[in-house]
């Protein structure tokens, strides 16, 4: 799989990659259970730069629930 290729299709088309929007992605982050949460951000920096101001907050947002839910651990 080319993750080069499958950010890009996320920073165009988040939908088509996941089914889900940034919302939706932060909900199942916070709502999953168990001791590990593993998630990838590939390439996501260096494409913000050539995206406006939602896609930014959008990828920060979602980057926040990652760090939220890995620092709360299992319950």
């Amino acid at each position: 799989m080319d993750l080069k290729e499958l950010a890009g299709k996320w920073m165009s088309q988040p939908r088509r990659l996941s089914g889900q929007s940034p919302t939706q992605m932060i909900a199942q982050i916070h709502a999953t259970p168990g001791c590990v949460i593993a998630a990838a951000v590939f390439g996501l920096a260096p494409a913000l730069d050539n995206r406006g101001s939602t896609e930014t907050r959008a990828a920060l947002a979602i980057l926040q629930a990652v760090t939220e839910r890995l620092e709360k651990g299992a319950p």
